[in-house]
């Protein structure tokens, strides 16, 4: 498998695996999208007049900036998105944008990374998603379409299309962490179906503002409180 991002590496591309056998994709050079158009590699989306949340569609934007890590420049953002068993998940980019995910990347058919995902989830959990730019400069506005459609209805886990900056900091940069809607805790099965790395994420919030935050192995669960804008960095 061929990525065409140096985001998804070390222990990110550990991340990968812990979903990637769980979860069913769709790949191929086009299809049927989020917005209900065709994309096809090397297709064209500038951003949206409007970006509007509409229904089960949440239209996210946001501006991404150049970091360098390891002598390499990236123009990216991570995203978590939560997701039920069975879930179908749909995220579509804007031009130029390039994916890769914690439960399946979709390719085209020269095996690079394009700017549309289809999956569906075989567990709870979070899907981490990077959306990288490469020759765009070193500030880039974008926007993600994200349609989820579940079986479950769980006000408390259903995406308000709302999100909020949430950055991790720890001693240790290969530290993994959960994150997880506080309401869902009791029920949690596999620690590895939520954990994310020590990192800066933007967060699709759910209808519970409040969520567990924990350090694995977990021994001390934190509390954090995320509503729509808000911008959280918490050290461990």
């Amino acid at each position: 498998m061929v990525f065409s991002t140096p985001r998804l590496c070390g222990a990110r591309l550990l991340l990968w695996f812990l979903f990637a056998a769980g979860c069913e994709t769709e790949s191929s050079g086009g299809r049927r999208v989020a917005d209900g158009s065709d994309h096809s590699s090397g297709a064209k989306r500038p951003l949206a007049a409007r970006c509007e949340t509409i229904g089960r569609q949440l239209c996210l934007r946001d501006t991404a900036y150049a970091e360098s890590r390891d002598g390499v420049t990236t123009v990216d953002r991570d995203w978590i998105v939560f997701g039920n068993a069975s879930d179908s998940i749909d995220v579509l980019g804007d031009d130029g944008s390039l994916f890769s995910n914690n439960v399946g990347t979709d390719h085209d058919a020269a095996r690079n990374n394009v700017s549309y995902f289809h999956g569906r989830l075989a567990h709870d959990g979070v899907v981490v998603i990077t959306v990288s730019y490469l020759d765009r400069g070193s500030v880039v506005p974008y926007e993600l379409r994200i349609r989820r459609q579940s079986a479950v209805r769980d006000p408390g886990f259903t995406p308000t299309g709302k999100w909020a900056r949430f950055t991790i900091i720890s001693a240790k940069p290969t530290d993994a962490f959960t994150v997880i809607p506080l309401s869902r805790t009791p029920a949690m099965p596999d620690a590895a179906a939520w954990t994310v790395m020590a990192i800066p994420y933007n967060v699709v919030l759910s209808g519970d503002s409040l969520y567990q935050v924990c350090r694995l192995p977990c021994v001390s669960p934190d509390t954090v409180v995320l509503r729509e804008g808000a911008r959280l960095t918490k050290r461990y």
